[in-house]
């Protein structure tokens, strides 16, 4: 209250009142400022100004009752009414309430993978225990199962909420709906072919959005360690898993199952997070970040090997996470430095998209890069996105449902989503998690989540 500017004008009598300015000074004088507990329901209900209501903490204040009181008021109807009243009291009241929501982002949430290993996302962001883990999540499929540890899933969309618009949303297009930080709705089913929007970001056409690339664009850097073959647009295919040839970003062995988790779902590394101390910091020697850096940077970089000395970690302590080497191929080339996102592969593969040329669709989302100076405004880095996490073991639910929300995270989509062989279903979305709201996060998702103040009395 006290950094805000909040103050109120009255109307005076007087000449030189006609404005009475009210300024809140931290007293009960003109303003009176109660942070409360709970409200009752009923409006026309007093509110409760107990010692047990009043929040004396952050955490604990829900509301805020806000009273300021001017001079009383000297009216011609009061003395109409009782010749005895020749000023009547003038007080404003009200209560309001702060309420965040994350818009402009895609209709996604994924069931926490930590849950039931008594990590708390917060602390374990804090002490770098999500740092360059790799998370693989599965599809919740159209089954009667509960969503369990390590399924993604889609939220309700404002106007549809089809396959084909889910999908779109994926590729880019701007999602109507708000999604509050509290709660959120699930959508029932599971969307088909939903790679397809997904996989645009990487520069793969294919399906219905195989003749959209003037809709929508790829990122700046979509190296992924695919082949790039004769039909480069339409008909890539992924090097399997990899080779001295063509190199994405690698997974870490060993991988494991989340605990009570759903079967198709990996984490790298379990056996860290499962000798994690109560806090959510490591107990041991961390491992989980060990990924193949060096074999990535010699199939990706044989040009400039001395360079990868110079990529640092976005977590002092352990080794640059995937998405710290991905910036820092960006940022190097945007600088005028290496020439890192245009590098050859061993076999042929760069950075830069092929199939979409920035400068040609400006209405969408070109592929720039957000921090190169010549960026439209408002330029995301398409290979990341924000998405709703939950607790799902603790909130079981299948198919439409108002579920709590654990945080909202930003992730970095370390690959394509596959298409399974034999299988109408697609593959995981691989991620690692960069930003997280809450105590543990870095702020950088200010950019998705709006805060509003909403008057409730």
């Amino acid at each position: 209250m006290e950094e805000v500017d909040n103050t109120v004008n009255f109307l005076g009598t007087a000449p030189d009142e006609i404005s009475i300015r009210l300024e809140y000074e931290g007293i009960d004088e003109e303003f009176i400022v109660r942070f409360l507990k709970t409200i009752p329901t009923n409006d026309h209900s007093p509110l409760d100004f107990s010692s047990g209501n009043i929040a004396t903490v952050g955490a604990d204040a829900e509301y805020v009752f806000v009273s300021a009181s001017s001079q009383d008021l000297r009216s011609i109807f009061s003395a109409v009414l009782d010749p005895l009243i020749s000023s009547v009291p003038v007080r404003a009241e009200a209560v309001a309430m702060s309420q965040s929501a994350a818009c402009d982002i895609p209709p996604l949430f994924i069931c926490n993978p930590f849950e039931g290993t008594g990590i708390n996302l917060q602390n374990a962001f804090d002490n770098g225990v999500l740092h360059g883990r790799i998370v693989k999540l599965r599809g919740k499929q159209n089954t009667t199962g509960a969503a369990m540890p390590g399924n993604f899933g889609y939220l309700q969309v404002d106007g549809s909420s089809s396959a084909a618009a889910i999908r779109d949303y994926f590729a880019g297009k701007k999602n109507p709906s708000c999604y509050d930080s509290d709660t959120v709705e699930t959508k029932p089913g599971y969307a088909t072919s939903i790679r397809f929007g997904y996989n645009v970001r990487f520069d793969i056409w294919e399906g219905p959005l195989k003749t959209e690339t003037g809709s929508y664009s790829p990122a700046f850097n979509v190296r992924k360690g695919y082949d790039p073959g004769a039909n480069i647009c339409n008909n890539q295919e992924l090097v399997s898993p990899y080779d001295a040839n063509f190199m994405g970003f690698p997974d870490i062995s060993p991988m494991g199952t989340p605990i009570n988790g759903v079967s198709g779902s990996w984490i790298g590394t379990p056996s860290d997070y499962g000798t994690l101390t109560p806090g959510g910091a490591p107990a041991g020697s961390p491992t989980w970040d060990k990924w193949d850096i060096n074999g990535y940077w010699s199939v990706n970089h044989a040009a400039n090997l001395g360079e990868l000395s110079n990529v640092t970690s976005s977590f002092t302590g352990l080794q640059p996470s995937r998405y710290d080497v991905y910036r820092h191929e960006i940022e190097e080339e945007l600088s005028g430095g290496y020439t890192l996102v245009n590098n050859t592969s061993v076999g042929g593969e760069v950075g830069y998209p092929a199939c979409s040329d920035p400068n040609s669709n400006p209405a969408s989302q070109p592929a720039w890069d957000p921090s190169d100076p010549s960026a439209p405004a408002g330029t995301k880095d398409r290979r990341v996105i924000p998405l709703a996490i939950v607790d799902c073991l603790a909130n079981p639910f299948n198919g439409q449902a108002t579920v709590p929300v654990n945080s909202y995270a930003s992730i970095f989509l370390v690959r394509p989503i596959e298409k399974l062989p034999s299988s109408t279903d697609d593959g995981t979305i691989d991620v690692e998690f960069i930003d997280i709201t809450g105590y543990g996060g870095n702020g950088t998702l200010d950019t998705f989540i709006r805060a509003e103040s909403i008057l409730v009395r």
